[in-house]
């Protein structure tokens, strides 16, 4: 299916960013889990947006150019360290915003924190109840808007799938994606034969494969699921030790070189995941050739799935550039209906209309479905951002009301 890759640039920094040194700094930081992988992942993706921006001039904020300075704390996935380390980012560091966080127990934990301090917080959460309208300057930059499209997608290029069992990992991300995917299966017809929870700190899924294999599914969704390519690995094997042979999808994806390390027998063939590379396409992303560089430059290696989750920091760049300022009310209203480019396609904040929810505070990044075989990933099918908001209608309704 053709892959629609917008070429014209809603928002470039390389428009807005002097070559001269900026003469001032502002401190932005976020909590992610370090202890893991997939956190580390992000950190450095991160820290390579800001070494980026910086090494362009900074950012141009009203008549001032500005270089970014980053600070990054371990919250372990779990509350009581990410409350830690919001306080002292705000108390100690000082910083103009929180800009990055990931893991939603980890953020909802912060949240009141941030909100007492005035201070906007762009987050890759995955849970809705992020974005609570009692809560002021909370925003999701994430791809969790657009993982629900992939569902649509996946079914239209798999029509023989007609059945469903959906398990995922016990905790806030996994209930809250759970909870949507029940909803957009059953209006597309699929018929769920069962969803169920494991926990998060599971290594051996034998028992999760041989119940799945028991229901005999053609597809098993795994909501909030993917990312860290361990786990990925080790859920992919025990299904493929038993007889069923259904399609299998994960809604964050993988190191594919090291899911294949680890899936030698070729375990893993024929995985469904969101499309994190998209340097691979024909005419990729400006901003996405231009990360894979530096990230090669930087780090001697490519690998994709970090960059996917930097969305939160080209938003907040964009947006204080917009605004000329880095307040938090200044920062919202410039965010209102905001465009940008990211490693990930384009992205547009959308409102939430079906959470009651009339402000802009959530993204539509461009969605794209793909396959793994071997050690590659083959693109599967994409959509446009606009077409992916009029899907969100078909799915929640609320005509209109989301851009």
């Amino acid at each position: 299916m053709l892959f629609f890759l917008l070429a014209m640039v809603i928002f470039s920094f390389g428009d807005a960013i002097g070559q001269s040194a900026p003469k001032k700094t502002v401190r932005i930081g976020c909590s992610l889990p370090l202890n893991i992988s997939f956190g580390a992942e992000i950190k450095r993706a991160l820290d390579l947006a800001v070494d980026m921006v910086n090494q362009e001039g900074g950012l141009t904020v009203g008549k001032e150019a500005y270089g970014v300075e980053l600070i990054t704390y371990d919250n372990k996935y779990k509350p009581e360290p990410a409350i830690a380390a919001t306080q002292r980012l705000i108390n100690m560091d000082k910083v103009k915003g929180l800009v990055g966080d990931t893991g939603a127990a980890s953020i909802l934990a912060s949240i009141p924190i941030v909100q007492q301090a005035g201070l906007p917080m762009l987050c890759s959460s995955h849970s809705d109840k992020t974005l609570d309208p009692k809560y002021k300057y909370v925003y999701i930059m994430s791809t969790a808007r657009s993982v629900d499209i992939l569902y649509p997608l996946l079914l239209k290029a798999r029509p023989d799938i007609k059945t469903a069992v959906i398990a995922a990992q016990d905790d806030e991300t996994g209930h809250d994606m759970t909870r949507r995917a029940l909803i957009i299966l059953g209006q597309r017809g699929v018929k769920v034969l069962e969803s169920f929870y494991f926990p998060r700190d599971m290594r051996d899924y034998t028992p999760v494969a041989t119940k799945v294999a028991s229901l005999k599914p053609d597809l098993f969704p795994i909501p909030g699921f993917g990312g860290t390519a361990e786990k990925m690995g080790l859920m992919s094997k025990a299904l493929y030790d038993t007889d069923w042979r259904g399609a299998t999808f994960v809604t964050a994806a993988p190191v594919v070189k090291d899911l294949a390390d680890i899936c030698p027998r070729g375990e893993a063939d024929g995985l469904y995941i969101p499309l994190a590379d998209f340097t691979m396409l024909p005419g990729g992303p400006p901003l996405a050739v231009k990360m894979r560089k530096a990230f090669e430059q930087k780090y001697g290696e490519w690998r994709e799935i970090g960059p996917s989750w930097t969305l939160p920091f080209w938003f907040w760049a964009a947006a204080v550039q917009k605004a000329g300022g880095f307040e938090a009310a200044r920062i919202d209203k410039a965010l209102a209906g905001l465009e940008v480019e990211t490693p990930i396609g384009m992205a547009k904040m959308i409102k939430r209309p079906d959470l009651n929810n009339p402000r802009y505070v959530d993204t539509m990044v461009t969605p794209a479905l793909a396959q793994v075989k071997g050690k590659k990933v083959v693109p599967v099918a994409s959509m446009t951002t606009k077409d992916a908001i009029r899907e969100l209608e078909k799915t929640y309704g609320f005509h209109g009301q989301w851009e």
